[in-house]
This record gives structure tokens, sequence and C-alpha cells, in this order.
């Protein structure tokens, strides 16, 4: 995805794009080594490139949805099969960069989370 966003008109007028690459993964490990309910998810987000808004004195209400340099998250579940369509799982994920900023620490986030189908 990329954007472009420029000012053409006016006193302060200039251009900038943006772009975002992701990869994602989700791997079966069921299917592929055997442990039951076993999977992950893994997702790498590379943003570059500036919002065109702090150009012009906005750095509130930015033009462009994608700029700098984004977060990367790794994600592992379990899915463990309770009782007909009711399923539990631990979750864990490891976000690096939060928020695309670089003055907060990664962090580790571990969950559980619960689905039912009728």
């Amino acid at each position: 995805m990329a954007e472009f966003a420029g000012n053409t008109r006016g006193a302060q007028q200039g251009a900038t794009s943006a772009n975002q690459i992701a990869v994602s993964a989700d791997i079966d490990w069921q299917e592929l080594a055997g442990p039951t309910g076993f999977s992950t998810h893994v997702i790498f987000v590379n943003r570059s490139g500036a919002n065109d808004s702090h150009l012009f004195g906005d750095n509130v209400s930015p033009v462009q949805e994608i700029y700098g340099a984004g977060e990367m998250i790794l994600e592992v579940n379990y899915n463990i099969h309770v009782y007909c369509g009711l399923d539990f799982g631990p979750e864990f994920q490891y976000v690096f960069r939060p928020n695309a900023q670089g003055n907060i620490h990664n962090a580790a986030v571990f969950g559980f989370k619960a689905s039912g189908e009728f």
C-alpha cells in the first residue's frame, strides 16, 4: 500500500509519500507435527515515509493513514476443544516497537480466549 499527499497552493507547499508492506503467516502445527490445537500467527509490518500533515503544522489529524516505522507482532496461540463447539485457549503476543514508538519498550502480552459455535 502506498499513499502520496501534497499541498500545491498557499504559503506552505510540499509533498510526501508513505508506504506499508506486510507479510503474515498462519501455521497449523497440529497438521505439521501433531500437537493438538497448536497454531501460530506471525505478522511483520514495515512502514516508511512521512505524513504530509507535519509539513503544515497539523499533527492532530493526519491526512495519510500510514507513515513512519511500524510495529511488529508475533502471536502464538493454543486451542483446546472443551465441549461441543466450545473452545478455550491461552494466547501470547510479543509486540516489537509498540505503537511504532521507539521510546516504548517491547511488550509481552498474555491472555486467554474463548469461542463457541451454535
